[in-house]
């Protein structure tokens, strides 16, 4: 079973670093490319107000199905089987799109990562989205620039890329977009792989 797992876990690592040295010469679909972080503070400036609650509005609804893992799994969704935690504060099991990470868009609707909480019962339970970039990707696209989604720009992330945790399910004392969240824990017991930060 430890074997099982750590393949698992190994092979999404390879996944997720194979897709960060994608070539710029993918194909874009400029209509769906998240903007700079400068063009969400300028639309934002000249609106009077983000569209940050719509686009999580956007989020809820396009992973409200996803609270079944057998429907993440369908969609193309693999677990890294491992429950990312620090001292007083976790992020849980990502299910993670390879290729929507290798794919240069950014939509609130089609997030490249869901993030579970285990449950007491052995069960998950879908507490956040996360939306994943590889730098090598966005820099040689736009030079300079960050990408940004919900009037926000996107953190380091891991894997030498751009992300940003949504909390859509899950209240976060940190935050809405904070990486980490107090109040989700990983099991002591029966998850050897429960480790520190990814980003």
């Amino acid at each position: 079973m430890h074997t099982n797992r750590t393949r698992a876990v190994v092979g999404a690592l390879a996944l997720l670093a194979a897709l960060s040295a994608c070539s710029a010469d993918a194909p874009t679909t400029p209509s769906r490319l998240a903007p700079s972080a400068a063009a969400v503070h300028a639309a934002t400036a000249s609106n009077g107000q983000s569209d940050v609650g719509r686009d999580l509005a956007t989020v809820r609804a396009a992973t409200a199905r996803f609270h079944r893992v057998d429907a993440a799994v369908a969609a193309g969704y693999v677990s890294t089987h491992e429950c990312v935690a620090i001292p007083g504060a976790g992020m849980g099991v990502h299910y993670v799109h390879g290729p929507r990470i290798g794919d240069p868009a950014l939509d609130p609707s089609e997030p490249e990562v869901l993030v579970y909480e285990p449950q007491a019962d052995g069960s998950l339970a879908l507490v956040a989205a996360e939306f994943m970039i590889p730098r090598a990707m966005w820099d040689a696209m736009h030079p300079g620039t960050r990408p940004a989604l919900f009037g926000r720009e996107l953190e380091d992330g891991p894997m030498d890329s751009y992300a940003l945790h949504v909390w859509a399910w899950k209240h976060n004392a940190a935050g809405t977009f904070a990486p980490f969240n107090p109040a989700v824990r990983c099991p002591t017991t029966g998850n050897p792989g429960a480790h520190a930060a990814h980003g």
